[in-house]
């Protein structure tokens, strides 16, 4: 196990995620900040708070699901939509703590546009992993950029609000306890 990121790591990288977003979207009253359940909405929060945009602030629940995992892997499927704010003209910046694939990302895009047509959609993550993207999309902010991790070695983010600390652990898929 490696520690990637410690508290003050985190902080540093959100708060620069945050003055970025600023600079791109400077009409904060059309700026909504989504998280992605569970760390990314709490990491969206954080964004939120920095902007003061606590009351722009909604969430997506996306779980994997793993229906005929032999012939096609994994899915993911939007399970909770939280948006307490009108979707259509507005600038939304997606939250999640760690890209990889892209597939979460991709179903929590197909969600907005569900709820309606936001004028702009980017993509801010604390991690993003390099060599393992599945779908067209990358993240505009990103925090942390791993350039080589292998494929069985897994991106831990720890949030305080969950697991009573605020860290980034690079672990191999068999130091995992199931």
């Amino acid at each position: 196990m490696k520690r990637l990121l410690d508290a003050k790591g985190m902080e540093q990288a959100l708060s620069q995620i945050a003055q970025r977003i600023a600079q791109d979207v400077p009409d904060r009253s059309k700026l909504r900040i989504v998280g992605v359940q569970r760390h990314g909405f709490y990491l969206a929060k954080s964004i939120a708070k920095t902007l003061n945009l606590l009351e722009q602030l909604g969430s997506l629940t996306i779980n994997l699901y793993r229906d005929n995992l032999s012939e096609i892997g994994p899915q993911a499927k939007v399970t909770n939509v939280n948006l307490p704010f009108e979707v259509n003209n507005t600038h939304i910046v997606i939250v999640d703590d760690v890209f990889f694939t892209g597939r979460t990302i991709h179903k929590a895009v197909d969600a907005l546009y569900e709820c309606g047509m936001p004028e702009t959609i980017r993509l801010a993550v604390l991690v993003s992993r390099a060599g393992f993207k599945k779908v067209p999309i990358e993240p505009e902010y990103v925090g942390l950029n791993l350039k080589e991790t292998a494929s069985d070695e897994v991106v831990k983010v720890k949030t305080a609000d969950i697991d009573g600390v605020d860290e980034v652990l690079l672990v191999k898929k068999s130091e995992i306890m199931l």
